[in-house]
């Protein structure tokens, strides 16, 4: 144990067991969040926060196209059911594009 001796005047303390400059912080209660919302939870971003971003719906266009490219692909090599899978997808995926981009274009 180190023993509570102040050091003499300009001499750096080397500190106690207690109060040394390489004690961990632990122990104690964490420090408040500020951020959190008074429930507790956290709530997600709302709609109209993610279609203003037009990365939203030029990224989904582009895994549209992909999955359209798919999609066509299983048909030529006659694999119609991966191929009616994928065009599901495109439809549906294509489908939500346009609707972000239309609440993009209107602003929420």
């Amino acid at each position: 144990m180190v023993s509570g001796k102040s050091a003499s005047p300009g001499q750096p303390s080397k500190g106690t067991a207690q109060t040394g400059p390489l004690r961990a912080q632990t122990g104690g209660p964490a420090p408040a969040n500020r951020a959190a919302p008074a429930d507790g939870f956290n709530k997600p971003p709302a709609m109209a926060t993610i279609t203003r971003s037009p990365w939203g719906w030029r990224i989904l266009a582009v895994f549209s196209l992909v999955a359209l490219g798919l999609c066509v692909t299983f048909f030529l090599d006659g694999h119609t059911g991966y191929g009616t899978a994928w065009g599901v997808i495109t439809v549906a995926w294509g489908t939500f594009t346009g609707l972000l981009w239309r609440r993009h274009l209107t602003g929420g």
